[in-house]
């Protein structure tokens, strides 16, 4: 027997209320080629009854004992995998039915890219619409956004098993930021992108872990991304800074002001440089980078661009606001379009 083109990997614990709903979601994709691994990690609910309900061939049940957690389960699951792709999937979740033949589809025609997600709607406990979430599609976006959010939202995920046992798959020290951890040592490895369609619905309600679980991932979410930005920047990244890229509220006194418009500036520089950007690209970047600027002196977007660096001028020292002026005289005259073209 073949093995399949793509494993999906669905851990539950306690996930009865919605599961049903869920796995009906990845067993009606149109793309059919696939094994479906479902983890039941030591549920006391009606979780076991709900996946026994599921005759189809392609279901593989793996059943622990005691709870070992999400980020074991996922382990668990994808060693056992054989398909060449793995596709995750949560069990509060739905998965639109052309989800895997889209991103397929996108894989076989973009051998570079190894990671592929997609827009997402986010609905309530009973169904109803909360909101759409578009996140960037091209890998420089994607990188940058990292650093100061979420970029790809890990249960649309397509990946290339390959990269994932590259780098040892899961981290079982980043419990509940496991895939920012995983992102963060695959973007040293491959490519990633996001489509741009909605195919992928996230439920939210009390015992979602984006509801229970956030001083956990800020915490983590500092670590792993000054380890990051080690790796593009090759300098280690003080904690305060990182805080700061994640939480935009406080006002910064003039060292941290010139600190982060260093940090912000290098790293512009540094992703434009080390990747292969396409005109479109590198206009997005722009903005991205003056959107950070500008958040840096709270100051917001009532001032134009040359305003902004005037002000700017009168508060950093001259190593400082002579770099500020060469990276702003490029983006007004286009001079890193011109180097792309």
């Amino acid at each position: 027997m073949n093995n399949p083109s793509i494993s999906v990997i669905l851990s539950v614990y306690n996930g009865a209320p919605y599961l049903k709903e869920a796995i009906e979601s990845i067993l009606n994709q149109t793309f059919e080629d696939f094994e479906f691994i479902i983890v039941d990690d030591g549920s006391t609910d009606a979780t076991s009854e709900i996946i026994d309900m599921f005759t189809d061939s392609r279901i593989i049940r793996l059943y622990n004992k005691n709870n070992l957690g999400l980020v074991e389960s996922l382990n668990k699951a994808l060693a056992v995998s054989q398909g060449k792709f793995i596709a995750r999937m949560d069990a509060d979740d739905i998965s639109h039915p052309d989800r895997f033949q889209k991103q397929l589809f996108y894989l076989e025609h973009h051998s570079e890219v190894g990671i592929l997600g997609t827009a997402m709607a986010q609905i309530d406990e009973r169904g109803r619409p909360i909101s759409v979430l578009v996140p960037p599609s091209q890998h420089e976006l994607i990188l940058w956004q990292t650093i100061f959010g979420c970029a790809v939202f890990h249960a649309t995920v397509l990946m290339r098993r390959d990269d994932l046992i590259a780098v040892s798959g899961y981290d079982v020290d980043f419990l509940h930021s496991e895939d920012l951890d995983l992102w963060s040592r695959l973007f040293n490895k491959t490519k990633f992108a996001n489509l741009p369609e909605v195919l992928y619905t996230r439920r939210l309600h009390r015992r979602s872990i984006i509801s229970t679980q956030f001083n956990s991932q800020h915490r983590n979410g500092i670590i792993i991304r000054r380890r990051l930005l080690k790796s593009i920047l090759g300098c280690d990244v003080s904690p305060e800074s990182v805080t700061w890229f994640l939480n935009h509220d406080s006002l910064l006194n003039r060292q941290q002001k010139i600190t982060a418009l260093n940090l912000l500036i290098d790293l512009y520089e540094k992703i434009i440089q080390t990747n292969s950007s396409s005109v479109s690209t590198v206009k997005s970047m722009r903005t991205y980078l003056i959107h950070r600027i500008i958040l840096v002196n709270q100051s917001w977007p009532k001032l134009l661009l040359r305003r902004l660096t005037l002000y700017l001028g009168k508060l950093l020292p001259s190593p400082v606001r002579h770099k500020l002026k060469v990276i702003t005289a490029k983006l007004i005259r286009g001079g890193y379009l011109k180097s792309n073209d």
